[in-house]
């Protein structure tokens, strides 16, 4: 026969596990799909680069899962406010493309800014007539 004092602390533990879970569960699906998605996402980078070491490896995928963790929600959230998609069918797509990015942010923001200060650049040309003259005025 069980003793009395054992079988109410299982009772109260596994109340308090169901409470949780059922307080916390909503919130932790999501969190869970962004961070197995970010890992995946950064595998890809870490299947392609040479790295020195365990250490290294780690370390790489360790910065491209965190890095997508943290924009995941952000980039969701504008998507959802700016095109009316729910937050909730794109969490996974953003965090694996986000941690699929991996080492290739620099090249990405150069070849943007590059986009964008050729289209600046049209833009003022336009402007100001065509003419290239370096704004000076005649």
């Amino acid at each position: 026969m069980p003793e009395p004092a054992s079988t109410s602390v299982t009772a109260a533990s596994v109340s308090a596990t169901v409470l949780f879970v059922s307080m916390l569960g909503p919130q932790a699906g999501p969190w869970a799909l962004i961070i197995v998605a970010s890992i995946g996402g950064g595998l890809w980078p870490l299947s392609g680069s040479r790295t020195r070491g365990d250490g290294k490896a780690i370390m790489l995928l360790l910065r491209c899962t965190l890095l997508a963790i943290f924009f995941t929600g952000v980039i969701a959230s504008y998507l959802e406010s700016s095109y009316g998609l729910p937050i909730s069918d794109w969490l996974a797509i953003v965090a694996l493309v986000i941690g699929a990015m991996g080492n290739g942010w620099r090249a990405f923001f150069a070849g943007f800014s590059g986009l964008m200060g050729g289209a600046a650049a049209a833009v003022f040309r336009r402007r100001d007539g065509g003419n290239d003259d370096g704004g000076e005025q005649k």
